[in-house]
């Protein structure tokens, strides 16, 4: 079994980030599909994805 470290002040910058992403009213997030927001927030998991080694791949209405 690999130990698995994590980051915790990563982590926190990515939910940070992400959730910027669409803010709303100060405590939410609104992205609905196929907005701007939407598609953004899709490219920056895509990216962080592809960052980590992953393969990533969208189906054909945009799905990460």
């Amino acid at each position: 079994m690999t130990d698995i470290t994590i980051d915790p002040a990563l982590v926190e910058s990515m939910i940070m980030e992400m959730g910027a992403i669409g803010a709303h009213s100060g405590t939410g997030v609104w992205r609905t599909v196929y907005s701007p927001e939407g598609v953004n927030a899709n490219d920056l998991f895509a990216r962080w994805s592809e960052e980590a080694g992953l393969a990533v791949d969208r189906d054909a209405v945009g799905n990460v």
